[in-house]
């Protein structure tokens, strides 16, 4: 029968709830109602510690991290899911999201939509929304979950102990890691469901390194198929080509906010073998030197056409007599870079070079110095030109065949593999602004992977040029006959 056909006016009461009870019975979701696509499938099957199920917008990935926590509080599974993954007892987890708003719009209708309201035994609210959750396990018992998000301070996370954890949206490094250190007791398991716009330190852990623990799959708007093609063509038009890569098909190839988009690894990367560096080529060495970090640095030459080559690199945890000796003996014993340690021009960080020592008192320059390793700081610190300058080192037309003249003036050898890496990860810190309505775009890089990359911008900035003779000495301090600078 036809709902509309049925005259309510002569349904007896005691009817009339039994209708109402049963329209709410089709109405309510349960975890084993949800069918996932595919892709969602193989994030919820996989074994792995930890997962990351990598997204554009609308591809599901919400969908399945709610689901998957609705699976570990209600001992409630479908079939097809591992028998082996599955929770059998009441358990703990948190769910860590952007900021408590978010968790509201977003990820608890998503997480309440598929949870059993009967099971739902009691739900802690603060000032600024959900703080803990508590779910009846089939068991019997009582499972629970707390709600926690990316504004808060480091601290708060630590201390805690749970069976598995849930990421919506990428989180920062130093919560993450406090986060699972929480699951290792209970050998608890994490997944992470992202848009890959900022913190690039996951491509790192999940694409770059190839943990066999770790799960990552990347998904397409496509892929869901409750979407249509207008729907999405309407959505695709109103983005940038910025943030397409990132938004719709959920690639890291676009991280929103790197600072030199340029660089491809594809075009500024080459093999060793593919240029031969002669002993008259200018060489440089360029050097970020830490107290309790590694000292960085890079080697760098300039061939006839005033191309600049990044050859080698050094990343270094030690004292400066050592690190002094690491970098006389690489350009002693690296005989295809044909350095004369007498005439290579070394050039370090002009803020730390002239800053005394809080030990001995001497500038970090004299402290080189002492160990025959001698520095210019005689190099501009602008961050916006030194950028600039790097950025046009880089650039080439895209719609034209790359060979002379329309081709990069910076390239990086294939060996400096921590360098290339740094090179993708160095990206603008997001906002900054005490509230939400008064945030802008900050001007500065983020702290992370940003050594290497300073390394390159003092390089450039100085200006490193081809020269058929010996370069004249007279802005920098000739050291005994060692003729350093």
């Amino acid at each position: 029968m036809n709902p509309e056909d049925i005259d309510l006016t002569k349904v007896s009461e005691e009817d009339l709830d039994a209708l109402i009870s049963k329209l709410e019975a089709l109405t309510k979701k349960s975890p084993l109602d949800y069918v996932p696509h595919p892709k969602q499938r193989l994030f919820h099957t996989s074994d792995k510690t930890g997962r990351f199920l990598c997204g554009g917008n609308q591809s599901g990935k919400t969908t399945s991290g709610a689901l998957e926590a609705s699976y570990h509080l209600t001992g409630i599974y479908p079939e097809w899911y591992p028998k082996e993954q599955r929770l059998k007892s009441p358990n703990v987890g948190r769910i860590i999201v952007q900021d408590f708003k978010i968790f509201g719009e977003v990820v608890e209708k998503k997480l309440f939509e598929w949870l059993p309201k009967e099971l739902i035994l009691s739900i802690k609210r603060g000032i600024s929304g959900i703080q803990k959750v508590q779910v009846k396990h089939i068991t019997g018992g009582v499972s629970e979950f707390t709600v926690m998000t990316y504004e808060q301070a480091d601290e708060a996370f630590q201390g805690w102990t749970g069976n598995w954890a849930w990421f919506d949206e990428p989180p920062p490094y130093d919560k993450f890691v406090a986060t699972i250190r929480g699951l290792m007791a209970l050998k608890g398991r994490y997944w992470i469901t992202a848009t890959p716009i900022n913190e690039p330190w996951l491509f790192d852990d999940f694409v770059y390194k190839k943990d066999e623990d770790l799960f990552y799959l990347n998904v397409d708007i496509r892929d869901n198929p409750h979407l249509s093609e207008e729907k999405i063509a309407s959505f695709e038009k109103r983005l940038t080509e910025d943030l397409k890569e990132a938004l719709l098909h959920g690639r890291f190839k676009h991280l929103t906010g790197l600072v030199y988009k340029m660089f491809d690894p594809a075009v500024h990367v080459i093999p060793k073998s593919r240029i031969e560096i002669k002993p008259q080529w200018p060489k440089y060495f360029v050097c970020d030197p830490h107290d309790r970090k590694p000292h960085f640095g890079v080697w760098a030459t300039v061939d006839p056409l005033g191309t600049v080559y990044i050859i080698d690199e050094i990343k270094f945890q030690g004292t400066i007599k050592d690190f002094c000796k690491q970098i006389l003996m690489r350009e002693v014993y690296n005989k295809d870079w044909c350095i004369n340690q007498s005439e290579i021009i070394r050039i370090l960080d002009p803020n730390k070079g002239n800053t005394p020592s809080a030990v001995s008192g001497l500038k970090l320059c004299d402290e080189f110095a002492k160990h025959a390793v001698y520095f210019t700081t005689n190099v501009n610190d602008d961050i916006a030109l030194g950028h600039l300058a790097v950025s046009e080192r880089l650039m080439y037309d895209k719609t034209k065949p790359l060979k002379s003249p329309n081709c990069p003036k910076l390239f990086v050898l294939d060996n400096c593999k921590e360098l290339v890496k740094y090179f993708q990860f160095y990206v603008w810190d997001d906002w900054k602004g005490k509230s939400k309505d008064s945030r802008s775009l900050k001007e500065k890089p983020k702290e992370n992977f940003k050594d290497f990359m300073d390394c390159v911008r003092y390089l450039i900035m100085f200006n490193p040029v081809y020269y058929e003779s010996e370069p004249d000495p007279t802005p920098f301090k000739t050291h005994g006959t060692t003729s350093y600078r």
